[in-house]
Protein backbone atom coordinates (compact mmCIF):
# COMPACT_ATOMS: atom_id res chain seq x y z
CA UNK A 1 0.00 0.00 0.00
CA UNK A 2 1.72 3.17 -1.16
CA UNK A 3 0.85 6.57 0.16
CA UNK A 4 1.91 10.19 -0.07
CA UNK A 5 0.89 12.04 3.31
CA UNK A 6 4.22 14.45 3.81
CA UNK A 7 3.35 18.12 4.64
CA UNK A 8 0.97 19.35 7.43
CA UNK A 9 -1.46 22.08 6.29
CA UNK A 10 -1.19 25.54 8.38
CA UNK A 11 -4.60 25.58 10.09
CA UNK A 12 -5.57 26.66 13.56
CA UNK A 13 -7.06 23.61 14.88
CA UNK A 14 -6.59 19.84 14.07
CA UNK A 15 -9.01 18.00 11.66
CA UNK A 16 -12.73 17.84 12.60
CA UNK A 17 -13.66 16.51 9.64
CA UNK A 18 -12.63 13.70 7.31
CA UNK A 19 -13.82 13.24 3.36
CA UNK A 20 -13.42 10.28 1.60
CA UNK A 21 -13.53 10.32 -1.99
CA UNK A 22 -12.94 6.76 -3.16
CA UNK A 23 -11.65 7.29 -7.08
CA UNK A 24 -10.79 5.51 -10.63
CA UNK A 25 -9.70 6.65 -13.38
CA UNK A 26 -11.27 10.07 -13.24
CA UNK A 27 -8.37 11.91 -12.97
CA UNK A 28 -10.07 15.33 -14.30
CA UNK A 29 -13.49 14.70 -12.21
CA UNK A 30 -11.63 13.49 -9.39
CA UNK A 31 -10.35 17.24 -9.49
CA UNK A 32 -13.30 18.95 -9.33
CA UNK A 33 -14.60 16.97 -6.37
CA UNK A 34 -11.38 17.86 -4.47
CA UNK A 35 -11.67 21.24 -4.83
CA UNK A 36 -15.23 21.57 -4.15
CA UNK A 37 -13.72 19.29 -0.44
CA UNK A 38 -11.31 21.97 0.20
CA UNK A 39 -13.75 24.71 -0.90
CA UNK A 40 -15.98 24.04 2.52
CA UNK A 41 -16.42 27.04 5.18
CA UNK A 42 -14.86 25.02 7.47
CA UNK A 43 -11.31 24.97 7.46
CA UNK A 44 -10.48 22.21 9.52
CA UNK A 45 -10.76 19.67 7.50
CA UNK A 46 -8.49 16.76 5.46
CA UNK A 47 -9.05 14.55 2.14
CA UNK A 48 -8.59 11.31 1.79
CA UNK A 49 -7.96 9.99 -1.81
CA UNK A 50 -8.11 6.54 -2.33
CA UNK A 51 -6.89 5.74 -5.28
CA UNK A 52 -8.06 1.85 -6.64
CA UNK A 53 -4.73 1.47 -8.81
CA UNK A 54 -6.25 3.70 -11.46
CA UNK A 55 -2.33 3.27 -13.15
CA UNK A 56 -3.26 6.89 -15.14
CA UNK A 57 -2.70 10.27 -14.25
CA UNK A 58 -4.83 10.49 -11.15
CA UNK A 59 -1.44 10.42 -8.44
CA UNK A 60 -0.08 13.17 -11.03
CA UNK A 61 -3.27 15.25 -10.51
CA UNK A 62 -3.63 14.07 -7.03
CA UNK A 63 -0.03 15.84 -6.40
CA UNK A 64 -0.24 19.12 -8.15
CA UNK A 65 -3.30 19.59 -6.12
CA UNK A 66 -1.65 18.80 -2.72
CA UNK A 67 1.64 21.11 -3.69
CA UNK A 68 -1.48 24.10 -3.38
CA UNK A 69 -3.19 22.38 0.08
CA UNK A 70 -1.53 20.08 2.14
CA UNK A 71 -4.81 18.52 3.79
CA UNK A 72 -5.22 16.35 0.79
CA UNK A 73 -3.90 12.67 1.55
CA UNK A 74 -3.56 10.48 -0.97
CA UNK A 75 -3.18 6.39 -0.86
CA UNK A 76 -3.03 3.99 -3.79
CA UNK A 77 -4.07 0.35 -3.68
CA UNK A 78 -1.60 -1.93 -5.26
CA UNK A 79 -4.57 -3.40 -7.27
CA UNK A 80 -8.16 -3.19 -7.89
CA UNK A 81 -9.88 -4.31 -4.66
CA UNK A 82 -13.23 -3.48 -5.46
CA UNK A 83 -15.43 -0.36 -5.27
CA UNK A 84 -16.95 -0.98 -1.94
CA UNK A 85 -13.51 -2.76 -0.73
CA UNK A 86 -12.16 1.07 -1.80
CA UNK A 87 -14.77 2.59 0.24
CA UNK A 88 -13.99 0.59 3.36
CA UNK A 89 -10.77 1.33 3.30
CA UNK A 90 -11.18 4.48 3.53
CA UNK A 91 -13.44 4.88 6.49
CA UNK A 92 -10.96 2.26 8.46
CA UNK A 93 -8.38 5.18 7.78
CA UNK A 94 -10.72 7.77 9.79
CA UNK A 95 -9.70 9.19 12.97
CA UNK A 96 -11.68 12.46 13.16
CA UNK A 97 -15.21 13.10 15.01
CA UNK A 98 -16.66 13.07 11.46
CA UNK A 99 -16.71 12.19 8.08
CA UNK A 100 -18.15 11.83 4.71
CA UNK A 101 -17.85 9.93 1.24
CA UNK A 102 -17.75 12.06 -1.33
CA UNK A 103 -17.50 10.34 -5.09
CA UNK A 104 -15.34 11.14 -7.70
CA UNK A 105 -17.54 12.57 -10.23
CA UNK A 106 -19.50 14.96 -7.37
CA UNK A 107 -19.64 18.37 -6.17
CA UNK A 108 -19.95 19.58 -2.92
CA UNK A 109 -21.35 23.12 -2.05
CA UNK A 110 -18.95 25.03 0.45
CA UNK A 111 -21.49 25.44 2.71
CA UNK A 112 -21.99 21.24 2.99
CA UNK A 113 -19.64 20.84 6.25
CA UNK A 114 -21.19 23.91 8.15
CA UNK A 115 -24.96 23.16 7.44
CA UNK A 116 -24.10 19.89 9.05
CA UNK A 117 -22.26 20.45 11.86
CA UNK A 118 -24.81 22.97 13.05
CA UNK A 119 -27.13 19.69 13.00
CA UNK A 120 -24.93 18.13 15.24
CA UNK A 121 -24.91 20.88 17.67
CA UNK A 122 -28.73 21.03 17.27
CA UNK A 123 -29.26 17.01 18.30
CA UNK A 124 -26.02 16.05 19.91
CA UNK A 125 -27.89 12.26 19.52
CA UNK A 126 -27.90 11.81 15.91
CA UNK A 127 -25.96 9.46 14.36
CA UNK A 128 -25.29 11.82 10.61
CA UNK A 129 -26.83 14.88 9.03
CA UNK A 130 -27.94 14.97 5.71
CA UNK A 131 -28.58 17.85 3.66
CA UNK A 132 -29.74 17.72 0.10
CA UNK A 133 -28.14 16.64 -3.32
CA UNK A 134 -29.55 17.65 -6.35
CA UNK A 135 -29.03 14.76 -8.70
CA UNK A 136 -28.29 16.58 -11.87
CA UNK A 137 -26.85 15.43 -15.52
CA UNK A 138 -24.08 16.54 -17.18
CA UNK A 139 -26.39 19.67 -19.12
CA UNK A 140 -27.18 20.57 -14.94
CA UNK A 141 -30.47 19.88 -15.72
CA UNK A 142 -32.29 19.00 -12.44
CA UNK A 143 -32.94 15.08 -12.43
CA UNK A 144 -33.91 14.46 -8.61
CA UNK A 145 -33.65 15.81 -5.19
CA UNK A 146 -34.92 12.99 -2.85
CA UNK A 147 -34.65 15.29 0.65
CA UNK A 148 -37.16 17.40 -1.20
CA UNK A 149 -39.70 14.92 -0.57
CA UNK A 150 -39.24 14.04 3.17
CA UNK A 151 -42.46 15.53 4.95
CA UNK A 152 -40.32 17.95 7.60
CA UNK A 153 -36.73 19.13 8.45
CA UNK A 154 -34.83 18.26 11.87
CA UNK A 155 -34.14 15.45 14.09
CA UNK A 156 -36.18 12.00 13.60
CA UNK A 157 -35.89 9.79 15.97
CA UNK A 158 -34.79 5.86 15.42
CA UNK A 159 -37.65 3.86 13.61
CA UNK A 160 -39.57 7.03 12.45
CA UNK A 161 -36.77 7.64 10.36
CA UNK A 162 -35.92 4.41 8.89
CA UNK A 163 -39.52 4.45 7.55
CA UNK A 164 -39.82 7.75 5.83
CA UNK A 165 -36.54 7.39 4.29
CA UNK A 166 -37.65 4.64 1.80
CA UNK A 167 -38.33 6.15 -1.44
CA UNK A 168 -36.17 8.90 -0.80
CA UNK A 169 -32.97 7.80 0.73
CA UNK A 170 -30.21 11.05 1.06
CA UNK A 171 -27.19 10.80 -1.34
CA UNK A 172 -24.46 10.05 0.80
CA UNK A 173 -22.27 12.71 -0.62
CA UNK A 174 -23.88 15.21 1.62
CA UNK A 175 -24.18 12.92 4.38
CA UNK A 176 -21.94 13.66 7.17
CA UNK A 177 -21.71 10.69 9.66
CA UNK A 178 -20.26 11.03 13.84
CA UNK A 179 -17.57 8.07 13.30
CA UNK A 180 -18.10 7.04 16.75
CA UNK A 181 -21.68 5.99 16.42
CA UNK A 182 -21.47 4.34 12.99
CA UNK A 183 -17.89 2.61 13.13
CA UNK A 184 -19.85 -0.77 13.57
CA UNK A 185 -22.08 -0.34 10.60
CA UNK A 186 -21.81 -2.93 8.30
CA UNK A 187 -21.67 -2.09 4.70
CA UNK A 188 -23.32 -4.84 2.70
CA UNK A 189 -21.05 -5.92 -0.38
CA UNK A 190 -23.49 -8.04 -1.28
CA UNK A 191 -25.88 -5.08 -2.84
CA UNK A 192 -23.26 -3.31 -4.98
CA UNK A 193 -26.13 -1.24 -6.58
CA UNK A 194 -27.90 0.01 -2.97
CA UNK A 195 -25.48 -0.67 -0.17
CA UNK A 196 -25.45 3.06 0.39
CA UNK A 197 -29.18 2.83 1.14
CA UNK A 198 -28.44 -0.22 3.34
CA UNK A 199 -25.80 1.78 5.07
CA UNK A 200 -28.10 4.80 5.95
CA UNK A 201 -31.22 2.69 7.11
CA UNK A 202 -29.11 0.27 9.40
CA UNK A 203 -27.79 3.90 10.69
CA UNK A 204 -31.56 4.83 11.42
CA UNK A 205 -33.10 2.07 13.12
CA UNK A 206 -30.54 2.25 15.40
CA UNK A 207 -29.74 6.29 16.19
CA UNK A 208 -31.67 9.15 15.60
CA UNK A 209 -30.74 11.58 12.61
CA UNK A 210 -31.33 14.45 11.18
CA UNK A 211 -32.60 16.13 8.11
CA UNK A 212 -32.09 19.52 6.37
CA UNK A 213 -33.37 20.26 2.55
CA UNK A 214 -30.87 23.11 1.67
CA UNK A 215 -28.86 21.87 -1.00
CA UNK A 216 -25.41 20.91 -0.58
CA UNK A 217 -24.10 19.56 -3.22
CA UNK A 218 -24.43 17.73 -6.89
CA UNK A 219 -24.85 14.16 -7.91
CA UNK A 220 -23.80 13.53 -11.46
CA UNK A 221 -26.26 11.38 -14.14
CA UNK A 222 -23.55 10.73 -17.30
CA UNK A 223 -22.99 7.83 -19.38
CA UNK A 224 -19.55 6.56 -17.28
CA UNK A 225 -21.84 6.73 -13.88
CA UNK A 226 -22.37 3.70 -11.96
CA UNK A 227 -25.70 4.05 -11.43
CA UNK A 228 -26.06 4.90 -15.50
CA UNK A 229 -24.75 1.45 -16.77
CA UNK A 230 -27.58 -0.34 -14.02
CA UNK A 231 -30.45 -1.72 -16.00
CA UNK A 232 -33.84 -2.72 -14.59
CA UNK A 233 -33.17 -6.10 -13.19
CA UNK A 234 -29.93 -4.43 -11.33
CA UNK A 235 -32.45 -2.20 -9.57
CA UNK A 236 -35.20 -5.00 -9.04
CA UNK A 237 -32.24 -7.23 -7.59
CA UNK A 238 -31.15 -4.73 -5.18
CA UNK A 239 -34.23 -3.75 -3.84
CA UNK A 240 -35.31 -7.05 -3.05
CA UNK A 241 -31.77 -7.24 -1.27
CA UNK A 242 -32.38 -4.25 0.65
CA UNK A 243 -35.86 -5.48 1.68
CA UNK A 244 -34.39 -9.20 2.85
CA UNK A 245 -31.60 -7.09 4.86
CA UNK A 246 -34.34 -5.20 6.55
CA UNK A 247 -36.66 -7.93 7.37
CA UNK A 248 -33.24 -9.93 9.04
CA UNK A 249 -32.76 -6.91 10.93
CA UNK A 250 -33.01 -7.80 15.05
CA UNK A 251 -33.64 -4.17 15.82
CA UNK A 252 -35.96 -3.13 14.16
CA UNK A 253 -39.48 -3.83 15.57
CA UNK A 254 -42.29 -6.18 13.62
CA UNK A 255 -44.79 -3.36 13.37
CA UNK A 256 -42.00 -1.18 11.65
CA UNK A 257 -40.80 -4.14 9.76
CA UNK A 258 -44.53 -4.27 8.47
CA UNK A 259 -44.56 -0.64 7.82
CA UNK A 260 -41.87 -0.95 5.89
CA UNK A 261 -42.26 -3.70 3.56
CA UNK A 262 -45.95 -2.42 2.74
CA UNK A 263 -43.87 0.83 1.32
CA UNK A 264 -41.14 -1.04 -0.29
CA UNK A 265 -43.52 -3.03 -2.26
CA UNK A 266 -45.79 0.60 -3.33
CA UNK A 267 -42.38 2.31 -3.98
CA UNK A 268 -41.40 -0.68 -6.20
CA UNK A 269 -44.87 -1.55 -7.89
CA UNK A 270 -44.75 2.49 -8.54
CA UNK A 271 -41.49 2.55 -10.15
CA UNK A 272 -42.27 -0.80 -12.20
CA UNK A 273 -45.60 0.76 -13.53
CA UNK A 274 -43.14 3.61 -14.49
CA UNK A 275 -40.72 1.80 -16.32
CA UNK A 276 -44.02 -0.03 -17.74
CA UNK A 277 -45.48 2.81 -19.65
CA UNK A 278 -41.91 4.68 -20.10
CA UNK A 279 -40.17 1.37 -22.22
CA UNK A 280 -43.67 1.11 -24.25
CA UNK A 281 -43.52 4.65 -25.24
CA UNK A 282 -39.74 4.27 -26.07
CA UNK A 283 -41.26 1.04 -27.71
CA UNK A 284 -38.61 -1.22 -26.06
CA UNK A 285 -41.19 -4.00 -26.12
CA UNK A 286 -38.29 -6.74 -24.12
CA UNK A 287 -37.80 -4.11 -20.85
CA UNK A 288 -41.55 -3.54 -21.14
CA UNK A 289 -42.26 -7.82 -20.99
CA UNK A 290 -39.74 -7.84 -17.98
CA UNK A 291 -42.17 -4.83 -16.15
CA UNK A 292 -44.84 -7.07 -17.36
CA UNK A 293 -44.04 -10.22 -15.54
CA UNK A 294 -43.06 -8.80 -12.42
CA UNK A 295 -46.07 -6.68 -11.60
CA UNK A 296 -47.72 -10.23 -13.11
CA UNK A 297 -46.43 -11.87 -10.61
CA UNK A 298 -47.18 -9.37 -7.76
CA UNK A 299 -50.93 -8.28 -8.62
CA UNK A 300 -52.44 -9.65 -5.65
CA UNK A 301 -50.54 -6.69 -3.97
CA UNK A 302 -52.08 -3.85 -5.75
CA UNK A 303 -53.97 -1.27 -4.25
CA UNK A 304 -56.99 0.26 -5.94
CA UNK A 305 -54.43 2.84 -7.56
CA UNK A 306 -52.27 -0.23 -9.19
CA UNK A 307 -55.58 -1.79 -10.66
CA UNK A 308 -56.89 1.01 -12.44
CA UNK A 309 -53.17 1.47 -13.50
CA UNK A 310 -53.57 -2.78 -14.60
CA UNK A 311 -56.55 -2.03 -16.49
CA UNK A 312 -55.54 0.86 -18.38
CA UNK A 313 -52.40 -1.09 -19.08
CA UNK A 314 -54.35 -4.01 -20.23
CA UNK A 315 -56.36 -2.06 -22.86
CA UNK A 316 -53.70 -0.34 -24.71
CA UNK A 317 -54.73 -3.33 -27.60
CA UNK A 318 -57.76 -2.05 -27.81
CA UNK A 319 -56.97 1.60 -26.80
CA UNK A 320 -53.32 2.06 -27.95
CA UNK A 321 -53.32 5.68 -26.79
CA UNK A 322 -54.11 4.31 -23.31
CA UNK A 323 -50.46 4.30 -21.60
CA UNK A 324 -49.54 7.97 -22.93
CA UNK A 325 -52.51 9.23 -21.56
CA UNK A 326 -52.16 7.68 -17.98
CA UNK A 327 -48.18 8.90 -18.30
CA UNK A 328 -49.67 12.67 -18.79
CA UNK A 329 -52.23 12.37 -16.23
CA UNK A 330 -49.53 10.78 -13.91
CA UNK A 331 -47.42 13.56 -14.42
CA UNK A 332 -49.84 16.32 -14.37
CA UNK A 333 -52.00 14.70 -10.66
CA UNK A 334 -50.14 16.48 -7.91
CA UNK A 335 -50.27 19.89 -8.58
CA UNK A 336 -51.74 20.84 -5.05
CA UNK A 337 -47.90 22.01 -4.08
CA UNK A 338 -47.50 25.62 -4.90
CA UNK A 339 -45.14 26.02 -7.70
CA UNK A 340 -42.56 28.32 -5.51
CA UNK A 341 -43.31 28.32 -1.89
CA UNK A 342 -41.55 31.14 0.02
CA UNK A 343 -39.70 27.71 2.16
CA UNK A 344 -38.59 27.27 -1.87
CA UNK A 345 -37.24 30.61 -2.40
CA UNK A 346 -34.84 30.28 0.89
CA UNK A 347 -33.09 27.53 -0.54
CA UNK A 348 -32.84 28.34 -3.87
CA UNK A 349 -31.22 32.04 -2.53
CA UNK A 350 -28.44 29.78 -1.02
CA UNK A 351 -28.23 27.13 -3.44
CA UNK A 352 -27.35 30.27 -5.86
CA UNK A 353 -24.84 31.41 -3.69
CA UNK A 354 -23.49 28.13 -3.41
CA UNK A 355 -23.85 27.11 -7.08
CA UNK A 356 -21.61 30.03 -8.40
CA UNK A 357 -19.00 29.59 -6.09
CA UNK A 358 -18.58 26.58 -7.11
CA UNK A 359 -18.36 27.33 -10.38
CA UNK A 360 -15.58 29.68 -10.34
CA UNK A 361 -13.65 27.47 -7.99
CA UNK A 362 -13.85 24.23 -9.63
CA UNK A 363 -12.91 24.89 -13.24
CA UNK A 364 -16.05 24.13 -14.45
CA UNK A 365 -16.89 27.06 -16.49
CA UNK A 366 -18.63 30.87 -15.37
CA UNK A 367 -22.03 31.14 -16.53
CA UNK A 368 -25.23 32.71 -15.59
CA UNK A 369 -27.61 30.81 -12.42
CA UNK A 370 -30.72 29.65 -14.06
CA UNK A 371 -33.23 31.92 -13.52
CA UNK A 372 -36.23 29.89 -13.69
CA UNK A 373 -37.12 27.22 -12.03
CA UNK A 374 -40.45 24.78 -11.89
CA UNK A 375 -41.57 21.71 -9.43
CA UNK A 376 -42.87 19.06 -11.40
CA UNK A 377 -44.23 15.69 -9.52
CA UNK A 378 -43.83 13.00 -11.71
CA UNK A 379 -45.56 9.86 -10.28
CA UNK A 380 -47.73 9.78 -6.90
CA UNK A 381 -44.37 10.27 -4.26
CA UNK A 382 -41.90 11.76 -7.00
CA UNK A 383 -41.15 15.21 -7.47
CA UNK A 384 -38.88 17.39 -8.85
CA UNK A 385 -37.32 20.61 -10.02
CA UNK A 386 -36.49 21.51 -13.63
CA UNK A 387 -33.91 24.43 -13.95
CA UNK A 388 -33.68 25.66 -17.54
CA UNK A 389 -30.29 26.85 -19.51
CA UNK A 390 -27.42 24.98 -19.41
CA UNK A 391 -23.61 25.35 -18.73
CA UNK A 392 -20.82 25.30 -20.99
CA UNK A 393 -18.20 22.72 -20.02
Amino acid sequence: MGSKTSGEFPIMQPPLITIIIPTYRRPKLLAKAIKSALSQTIKNLQVYICDNASEDETSDVVEELRKVDKRIHYFSQKQNIGMLANYEFGRSLVTTQYFSFLSDDDILFPSFCEIALKEFENYPDIAFAAASTLIVNLEYALLDDPIARWPREGCFLPHEGIVEMVGKYPAPNTVLFRTECVKSISIDHENKVMWDCDFLLKIASRYPISIRKQPAGLFFVHDNSFTYTLNHRHWIDANEKLLLSIQKSDVIPKKIKTRITSKFTNEMIRKAFRGLFRHIMNKDEKTASFYENFLSARKHEFKFKPNLYWSIFKLRKVFPFMPFLLDFAWRMKRKRRKIISKEYSYWNSHFEKDYQEIISTSGIGQTNFPPHCLIKDICSMISFLIFHGRIST
